[in-house]
């Protein structure tokens, strides 16, 4: 299964020198696993900008003030929130990956059953030596940081693979949409009304981003979904997919929608 994360910080580096998807003659452009947004690269310029204050010992904080009313963080402690939507396709169902032969194949990741259960233990499980996101990020950090969330049960979207395919890069988006439609759609039916749908989704809304309210306070909600990751069934093309699959990546999902009519 394949795994694209939003929201998280782009590097904007690419992973490979060709796009798989070549037309007669022409080359397209790299494929990359972490895309730049407007706000991002806005934000690394800024961050550059405290550093350079708190290297010059003119700030000491982690949270710097770069002009007034423009605020930077340069470290979060804590903990970050993860909201995973797991998407099947009209004509692929996650399950579908044969188990690979293990005389030729030691890399690839495969399980019986890539449950909402896999995905919670793979991303959450905190117990003494489980092999997860969670335990990185405090091993990492020294426990100063790690993550918490939760994973939905696999939905469908109406179109088939190819449609979502990448190239355009924008095709994505569609799958994301189609699989959040799909999730809130299977809620309604669930008995769940709109109201008690919006304070599931708030508990992933804890952190403010971008500082959007210019109070130098980023520990607060902003009215988005701090992480979201989106996971589609089958291979993705990056790990040995069709060129008709999605690439992994990290991106900013309708950014081209930034900011008021």
């Amino acid at each position: 299964m394949a795994i694209l994360v939003w929201g998280m910080m782009p590097a904007g580096y690419a992973v490979n020198d060709r796009d798989g998807n070549v037309e007669e003659g022409v080359e397209e452009a790299p494929k990359m696993d972490n895309k730049p947004d407007p706000l991002t690269t806005e934000q690394l310029e800024l961050k550059g900008k405290a550093l350079e204050a708190k290297l010059s010992g003119k700030d000491a904080g982690n949270t710097v003030e770069v002009a007034k009313g423009q605020f930077v963080e340069l470290a979060r402690e804590g903990e970050g929130a993860i909201w995973t939507v797991l998407g099947e396709f009209a004509d692929l169902a996650h399950n579908s990956m044969p188990e690979p032969d293990r005389a030729v194949d030691n890399t690839t990741i495969w399980v019986p059953d890539f449950s909402r259960d896999y995905y919670m233990d793979l991303l959450f499980d905190d117990a003494k030596g489980a092999n997860s996101m969670r335990n990185y990020y405090i091993e990492q950090s020294s426990n100063r940081y790690t993550v918490h969330g939760d994973v939905t049960d696999w939905v469908e979207v109406p179109g088939n693979l190819v449609d979502y395919d990448d190239n355009p890069d924008s095709n994505v988006w569609y799958f994301l949409e189609d699989s959040v439609n799909s999730w809130y759609a299977s809620q309604i039916a669930a008995g769940k009304t709109p109201a008690e749908i919006n304070a599931y989704l708030s508990q992933f809304d804890v952190w403010d981003r971008y500082d959007y309210n210019g109070n130098g306070n980023f520990d607060e909600p902003d009215g988005y979904i701090d992480t979201f990751q989106s996971v589609h069934a089958g291979y993705g093309e990056e790990g040995g997919g069709a060129p008709t699959t999605i690439w992994s990546h990290s991106w900013y999902a309708r950014y081209n929608l930034i900011g008021f009519d």
